[in-house]
């Protein structure tokens, strides 16, 4: 936006002229004194506060709207631009976007923002990235971009109140010293902000830096991104029964204290007791090791008693003695619980257990010995299983399969993020490293993407728009672009565009089948809301014939959303129609545990609940005969048990 423009009115001067940033009515602070006519040499006028100055532009706050713009003094007429050099106006620090910012400027913006201006800080550092943006991949302006997220995040209401809702407090606990560090930290910033998510609890995640920090600051610049995985996954506790329920409360339900964790594995980096160098690895991998929670003398043991190198680390989980007798079909729902007084480690190889609790063993010890670990579980042809998965180093990245026992056809391992403690499978994490996100055109996509975000967030909706395009230009594998786009369409009532848009999506995912059904279930869930029944069915069913075979848990998951809506219309021939489809669709390419467990139960139970008894009984009769779920299995009692209930 900077040529020249016919100005019919005050908003299109505004826009077209000023070079401007627009910021979200109501962001900053309560500084707002009183609003003051300003004309432009053109002759437009309008009401706006005067915020501050550079020197060479005024940064406003209209009246109307409550947007922010910085408008160069040179397109106002004389006696305005004196009203914004006048005494006592504020004095924004000049900037230049063209060069990184050098570790002096950081110190002077950072005491700048700490005189209580950090939000004409952030308005003014926003306005000139914005205006500053261009085509080609700018390294300074990166630099300059993290720079103003964390000035952001120090001012009482955030303009990204996305990642900080209310927070009010980021920083409020730091020191001079730990703010200077992590904005003179491109690395770090870069990693902080392509990290936190909206499901973080920023205040907390702000103590806890803070804390860590005061503890020991030399110790925390060593070890910075260790503490800031501890920072994302301490900040709240995880759910009940994770990573599984024991009874008794023989296992801890809260995570070691987050200055205990970084203590443990400083010392034991500093011991040599950890096969990874904590300090080589990003928060991204670490926030996987630091949530522990069997106490730290049974990880100490772990340490002495078992020692394999990293490529062999696998063997651990098979080296708790499978316990046939807590398993078997001799025994009601196949599974008995922990007989024993203590689960502790030790106890748990000493005695042995079944596959949750040799998952458990493995992920803990993994993480006493610095290698991130997941426990994972999903159901397969003998019903469901516990495995594990350990990253192996940056050469071999994650091994997801241990335990996992190929031919019983376990397809997808479902996990907690530690970070949000929301699921997250196996299939996502082999995403997130694949290589395309290491390759320059991606770097380029995410750099258009981000600012095309921020250009969203200013109102500054074409200019969105056109960032994001180019981002999905630069690399159509880009989510976040992809996301972009339909959300503002969507959000104007563009459905053709959004229609398309979502397509478009899944059409450049092809060979993530994950992502692809992801952007196709969001086009049957549109068709689904506006009623285009057969539209959404067919679309459905599509999913489940592409992903049938390799994602068979796709296809239950789009499979129960569909029968989920012919439930909710209350008609029993679509609900019916639909089960009978489905099961056709998906015999011989799912597991029967699976089936029974996600569709026929809920649904079978759904409609002997409301009294069409008979056609619960007709569907149970058609799912036992093209299922064919081998006796004394999981999946063969389940349905026994389902067969007694319609009798």
């Amino acid at each position: 936006m900077r040529g020249s423009a016919i100005f019919g009115t005050a908003v299109l001067f505004f826009l077209a002229v000023s070079l401007l940033s627009s910021l979200p009515a109501e962001s900053g602070n309560d500084a707002a004194t009183h609003s003051q006519s300003w004309t432009a040499t053109s002759g437009v006028a309008l009401n706006a506060e005067l915020i501050g100055t550079d020197g060479r532009s005024a940064l406003l706050r209209l009246e109307d709207g409550g947007q922010i713009h910085s408008v160069p003094l040179s397109r106002l007429r004389e006696s305005d631009r004196e009203k914004a050099l006048a005494p006592g106006v504020l004095r924004l620090p000049p900037v230049d976007f063209s060069r990184p910012p050098s570790a002096a400027q950081i110190g002077d913006l950072l005491r700048f923002g700490a005189q209580g201006e950090w939000f004409p800080l952030a308005a003014h550092l926003q306005a000139g990235l914005l205006t500053s943006y261009g085509a080609q991949h700018s390294a300074s302006l990166e630099r300059w971009y993290h720079l103003y997220r964390w000035i952001d995040l120090f001012q009482d209401k955030p303009f990204h109140a996305d990642l900080a809702p209310d927070s009010g407090s980021f920083g409020e606990n730091w020191s001079p010293e730990l703010m200077l560090s992590v904005c003179r930290d491109a690395e770090f910033s870069r990693e902080f902000f392509d990290l936190i998510s909206p499901y973080d609890r920023m205040e907390e995640v702000s103590r806890i830096l803070g804390m860590l920090h005061r503890a020991g600051p030399e110790v925390f610049e060593e070890y910075k991104s260790l503490a800031l995985a501890i920072a994302v996954v301490h900040d709240q506790s995880p759910p009940g029964g994770w990573p599984l329920s024991v009874p008794g409360g023989l296992l801890p339900s809260n995570l070691m204290p987050p200055q205990d964790t970084f203590a443990f594995f400083v010392s034991s980096h500093r011991g040599g007791r950890l096969l990874l160098d904590p300090r080589r690895l990003p928060a991204r991998k670490l926030r996987f090791m630091v949530d522990l929670i069997a106490p730290e003398e049974e990880l100490l043991w772990a340490q002495q008693a078992i020692r394999p190198g990293v490529a062999q680390f696998g063997r651990t989980y098979s080296t708790v003695r499978y316990d046939h007798r807590r398993y078997g079909p001799h025994l009601p729902g196949f599974s008995e619980p922990w007989p024993h007084d203590d689960y502790r480690l030790q106890t748990i190889r000493r005695v042995g257990g079944i596959c949750g609790d040799q998952s458990y063993f493995a992920t803990q010890v993994g993480k006493a010995l610095g290698l991130p670990t997941i426990y994972f579980s999903g159901y397969g042809d003998n019903g469901r299983h516990a495995w594990m998965g350990y990253f192996e180093g940056s050469s071999r990245g994650w091994n997801l399969d241990v335990g996992r026992y190929a031919q019983n056809n376990y397809r997808t391992g479902n996990a907690r993020d530690p970070q949000t403690w929301r699921t997250i499978d196996d299939h996502e994490l082999h995403f997130q490293q694949h290589h395309l996100h290491h390759t320059r055109a991606y770097a380029n996509s995410r750099y258009h993407s981000t600012f095309a975000r921020e250009f969203l967030l200013a109102g500054r909706e074409s200019s969105a728009l056109t960032a994001a395009r180019r981002a999905i230009d630069a690399e159509r594998r880009n989510r976040d672009a992809w996301d972009l786009v339909a959300e503002i369409n969507r959000g104007n009532g563009r459905t053709a565009a959004y229609e398309n848009t979502l397509r478009g999506a899944a059409n450049a995912f092809t060979h993530h089948p994950h992502v692809r059904a992801h952007y196709r279930g969001l086009l049957a869930d549109h068709y689904l809301d506006h009623e285009e029944f057969t539209q959404a069915l067919n679309l459905l069913l599509q999913i489940s014939q592409d992903t049938r075979r390799d994602r068979p848990d796709l296809s239950i998951h789009y499979a129960r959303r569909f029968l989920e809506h012919a439930r909710d219309r209350g008609d029993v021939n679509d609900l019916v129609n639909a089960y009978r489809q489905i099961l056709s669709q998906l015999r011989g390419h799912i597991s029967g545990s699976n089936f029974l467990h996600e569709i026929a139960m809920p649904f079978l139970n759904h409609l002997h609940a409301n009294g069409h008894t008979n056609e619960a009984r007709l569907l149970f009769s058609q799912t036992r005969r093209q299922l064919n779920v081998p006796q004394n299995t999981l999946a063969g009692h389940r349905l026994e048990e389902l067969h007694q209930t319609l009798r």
